[in-house]
């Protein structure tokens, strides 16, 4: 009685208060609590990271650097508009256009190999090497590109004109140490069409005061750079000349 009667007017020391024991159901009560907490789901704490200005303006910079490298590295090497024909072939240059019309090619006029000074003519499709020609491309675009037309034997050796006059003979030349203008022919037609459809051209020089083109005078006979002639029109194809 005298401790509850200390207690109510506020004198009873901590020291009492703190070696009392436990009521016995603060411990069944504290259990409970436990077993509760374990109801509850276990949530993973969420870190909320705000990135500053420079390092988003930096992974911009980095994705857009990304994108333009795969871009350039994914585009094929045929997105010109215009692609260059397949030079891993020998072409020809036939005068009909229908496949299984006669056929007629440009040919280097000689029985054995292409050399220099070989002279060219329009002769009947034989598949023989010295009528593929090798076409060295100079410049592209849908129309008139412009091209060494080199022997497929003897690739050192290009078509060449003769300037001392007009009408004369197309031969093969060296192209190393010629004139660029003397070898370097336009291919005048529209390129995205097949077969491609061309005239045979050089820019005008020296005794030629206009463009000249290559002609042709009949099966058998050599071929001449004229201002205009017959027979100036070519079909171009790859593969063998001779019809099968």
């Amino acid at each position: 009685m005298l401790r509850m009667r200390e207690a109510a007017n506020g004198h009873v020391s901590q020291k009492y208060f703190l070696s009392c024991p436990l009521l016995s159901h603060s411990n069944s009560f504290g259990s409970e609590m436990e077993k509760r907490r374990s109801w509850l789901p276990r949530l993973k704490p969420v870190i909320i990271v705000r990135r500053s200005s420079y390092e988003t303006y930096r992974s911009n910079i980095v994705f857009s650097l990304a994108l333009i490298l795969a871009i350039t590295f994914t585009t094929p090497v045929f997105a010109d508009t215009n692609p260059p024909e397949d030079t891993a072939h020998a072409y020809h240059f036939r005068t009909a256009k229908e496949y299984d019309a006669p056929r007629y090619v440009l040919n280097c006029h000689t029985n054995g190999a292409v050399v220099s000074g070989t002279k060219v003519s329009l002769w009947q499709a034989t598949g023989d090497i010295s009528q593929e020609w090798y076409v060295d491309w100079t410049s592209y675009g849908q129309y008139n590109r412009t091209a060494v037309l080199r022997s497929n034997q003897n690739k050192s050796l290009a078509l060449n004109a003769n300037r001392s006059a007009v009408g004369t003979i197309c031969d093969m030349l060296p192209s190393n140490g010629n004139i660029y203008n003397d070898y370097n022919v336009t291919l005048e037609g529209d390129h995205s069409v097949s077969p491609t459809q061309v005239k045979l051209r050089l820019p005008a020089r020296y005794n030629h005061t206009s463009p000249v083109f290559v002609t042709t005078h009949g099966i058998g006979n050599y071929c001449t750079w004229n201002y205009t002639g017959v027979n100036q029109t070519w079909y171009m194809a790859d593969g063998p000349s001779k019809q099968k």
